[in-house]
């Protein structure tokens, strides 16, 4: 077991030197870039809350003071204020010198990768409640070479959550036994723990809506409850330290579904229809050539009634998922430029562990068929996967101009 988990971090340290070969695609021409090492192509971040994120965990709670748009999201913060506060202590002790900016940057990777191991383990433990050892793998592997777990595994951002949080809380969903209380208390405090990551509650509405469709209405109530006292308690915390409640989520532009309640019906039909076809779109993006396994598990009409559980469990999530960006009005417009594009497209992410599950099917029944061709699978996915993000024609990464990140410092403790 331990031999395989080391295995498993070697394989997310190689994507992880692959993400960062991204300035060499040109990937976002029109906009600035975050340069660490302004002459060394190396952990350069083209989102611009980069440095929000790190001195948001860097300085918790005091930098919400300063910028509290990271207030509502203390889940990946608290962790990374933690690691950042151990190498602090470390550069100490040993006279190391290295600028405490880029100490709370390793913090905050080494969340990233505590997070991208905890839901690459949990992803493989489901799958083999379907399949056997070598077919988890290889569909948990096929998962993490998809373009947006590439991309973000070396980005300062939260957006991996898209696709790991549901993955995280199906399986500790999963593990909850009535008999054995205080373990299952500790999986649903973890989960409403990790809402506070990043506000994706597809996975929470389909919960919720699953167990009332079973009628549990019990397990409804208690799910609800244990997820919300982190929550709650933050809130609480927050407050008592003098900081004001702000939630970005409803009050930045993206308006979580308030603009339903400001529109008019004309609008909100317009919306719905151009959402459709981007969020369409966006699967063909998102999961290119492993939408085809869906289609064979449709057809199989047996299927049905094993799995019919799973497949209502399926049909909510991908439903929530659709109304979740929907109401953050991240599908309304049919064109974007290529930096507004890939900061959406990962909003289909939500139930991808489920796609990339449906190949799993079609693996164990046609495998003399198909193994013969699953290097050249690889191959062909990993390939889409490094050059999702080309544009043409190519430039220099070093001629991409640089984003100021320095006057985000102004005022901070050394």
């Amino acid at each position: 077991m331990i031999r395989n988990y080391s295995y498993y971090f070697f394989f997310l340290v190689i994507i992880f030197l692959v993400s960062n070969l991204l300035p060499w695609t040109n990937p976002y021409p029109d906009h600035a870039v975050y340069k660490p090492l302004e002459n060394f192509v190396l952990f350069w971040q083209y989102d611009a809350d980069t440095p929000g994120e790190i001195l948001s965990s860097l300085y918790f709670p005091d930098y919400f003071e300063k910028n509290n748009t990271r207030l509502e999201r203390p889940g990946y913060l608290i962790p990374s204020f933690f690691f950042s506060k151990i190498l602090i202590f470390f550069n100490e002790i040993f006279h190391l010198n290295i600028p405490k900016l880029y100490l709370g940057a390793a913090g905050y990777l080494s969340t990233k990768f505590m997070f991208y191991f905890i839901g690459f383990i949990m992803c493989i433990k489901i799958y083999e409640m379907y399949f056997n050892e070598k077919t988890s793998k290889l569909l948990t592997i096929l998962l993490f070479l998809g373009w947006e777990s590439v991309r973000m595994i070396s980005q300062l951002n939260t957006s991996e959550f898209q696709f790991l949080y549901p993955i995280i809380t199906t399986y500790l969903l999963l593990n909850i036994d009535e008999n054995k209380k205080v373990k299952s208390i500790i999986f649903l405090l973890i989960i409403g723990f990790l809402i506070t990551v990043k506000h994706n509650v597809a996975i929470i509405l389909t919960i919720i809506t699953y167990l009332l469709l079973k009628k549990k209405i019990k397990s409804t109530f208690l799910f609800c409850f244990f997820i919300s006292i982190f929550p709650m308690f933050y809130l609480i915390y927050i407050k008592l330290i003098g900081y004001e409640i702000y939630f970005h989520l409803f009050e930045s532009d993206h308006q979580y579904g308030s603009w339903l309640l400001s529109s008019e019906i004309k609008i909100i039909l317009i919306k719905l229809l151009k959402s459709s076809i981007v969020f369409l779109k966006y699967n063909l993006d998102y999961y290119f050539f492993f939408l085809i396994p869906i289609i064979y598990f449709v057809f199989q009409k047996n299927n049905y009634q094993k799995y019919q559980n799973e497949i209502l469990f399926c049909f909510l999530l991908i439903f929530f998922t659709f109304v979740q960006g929907f109401s953050a009005n991240k599908y309304g417009r049919l064109f974007f430029d290529q930096m507004s594009y890939h900061t959406r497209a990962y909003m289909v992410g939500d139930y991808a562990f489920v796609v990339f599950g449906t190949f799993g099917f079609l693996l164990e029944k046609n495998l003399f068929q198909i193994k013969k061709y699953l290097s050249l699978l690889i191959v062909l996915w990993f390939s889409y996967t490094c050059t999702f993000f080309i544009n043409l024609p190519w430039e220099n990464p070093k001629k991409q101009p640089s984003r100021d990140w320095k006057s985000r410092i102004i005022n901070l403790p050394d």
